[in-house]
């Protein structure tokens, strides 16, 4: 069974066991230009399978908000640390206007 995160999802250590899947929704807006960045740290593995923008609410509609969602596999054992930072690609002098970090424990 999946473990679903989002910003709420606090600094909670998350369980899961080799082959589940971890999933990162993520309230994103890009054409403004801030999107989320993940990069991973620590001893195990997760493995990115999918990443896509689904719209929100207003559906397809230009400047329509929606979620950044990610599909990890997790591929070795260990305590593994997913870092978000939502920023501008361009803006490598400014400070990301979001930061969230997500703790994983595969067994």
């Amino acid at each position: 069974m999946p473990i679903e995160l989002t910003e709420s999802s606090g600094s909670a250590e998350h369980i899961v066991a080799r082959e589940d899947e971890v999933v990162v929704r993520l309230e994103e807006n890009p054409t403004t230009g801030y999107r989320w960045e993940l990069t991973q740290s620590g001893v195990g593995r997760l493995g990115l399978v999918q990443d896509e923008f689904v719209p929100g609410a207003g559906g397809d509609a230009p400047g329509a908000a929606g979620r950044r969602v990610l599909r990890f596999l997790a591929l070795a054992p260990g305590n593994v640390q997913i870092h978000a930072v939502k920023k501008r690609a361009w803006q490598t002098d400014i400070a990301p206007s979001e930061r969230r970090t997500f703790s994983i424990v595969i067994s």
